[in-house]
């Protein structure tokens, strides 16, 4: 996550509802390039990916970075393994709210 960041009033469970929302288009969510890197050394497929934000729990507290995005890690063990994805809530010009998956661990 950014080292750049201020506190949202945004509670755990109300990013948790707006990330299960958006999770629910699967066009609405994107990976970066180092998520997508991460995703094949540590051997986690898309499956548990979605799960994870699906039926996780947010184990950090929701944070405004400099740029306006709404971030935070969710967590779910899944498959045997325990599962970590940084995301990044964002919006469109349309004011369309889509996620980004930055970061993906076992840790």
């Amino acid at each position: 996550m950014a080292d750049n960041v201020t506190q949202l009033g945004v509670t755990k469970e109300q990013i948790s509802r707006i990330i299960r929302q958006i999770v629910a288009d699967s066009s609405k969510v994107f990976f970066t390039g180092e998520s997508s890197r991460q995703e094949m050394d540590l051997v986690i497929n898309r499956l548990q990916i979605f799960s994870c934000l699906k039926k996780g729990e947010v184990s950090t507290e929701p944070q405004k970075t400099a740029e306006g995005y709404v971030e935070c890690e969710m967590y779910l063990f899944s498959a045997g393994q325990d599962v970590h994805v940084a995301v990044a809530v964002q919006y469109d010009d349309e004011q369309n709210r889509f996620l980004v998956v930055r970061t993906i661990s076992k840790e």
